[in-house]
């Protein structure tokens, strides 16, 4: 159902077809992509006086990645593409996936795969475009269980 519905929690419920830094005119993802959605709001006013770019993507099975240890195909639901505003073109593209409780310990392989993503990618690399791209894996996110780890783990983003 939309994000928007009003079936979904009042905390929860959020017209994104107005919000510049949504790619899509709605969310109809599960409760725990609703819940991550609602809390990147919260945070999207400090992303935006540090990025001049900030775009937050439903991955609708468009980006497919393999992990390092078993070669396991994973596709991450969010993709957060950052550009800093300042003149060093550096780019910023984190991938994302909350994760309903039930699903934390079946699915920790992903957490880890993610979490490798940060040291195991490329550094900052200059392209013939000249600009610097970064890639990172967050934490899992679970409104209850994961959010504070998420937080600490972007907080360098933000801050």
């Amino acid at each position: 159902i939309s994000q928007n519905d009003l079936r979904v929690d009042d905390r929860y419920r959020l017209d994104i077809s107005s919000k510049d830094w949504y790619v899509y005119d709605d969310n109809r993802g599960t409760s725990e992509e609703k819940k991550f959605v609602a809390y990147f709001n919260s945070i999207v006013g400090k992303l935006k006086s540090k990025y001049n770019d900030v775009f937050l993507i439903r991955n609708e099975g468009y980006v497919s990645l393999y992990s390092f240890n078993s070669g396991d195909k994973f596709e991450p639901d969010y993709i957060l593409i950052l550009k800093d505003n300042s003149d060093n073109k550096d780019y910023y593209c984190v991938f994302i996936e909350p994760k309903g409780e039930h699903l934390l310990d079946k699915d920790q392989w992903k957490n880890e795969f993610l979490l490798q993503i940060k040291d195991k990618s490329l550094p900052y690399v200059k392209w013939v475009d000249d600009n610097n791209y970064k890639i990172w894996g967050t934490p899992l996110y679970n409104e209850n269980f994961t959010k504070s780890d998420f937080d600490l783990y972007i907080k360098p983003l933000i801050d």
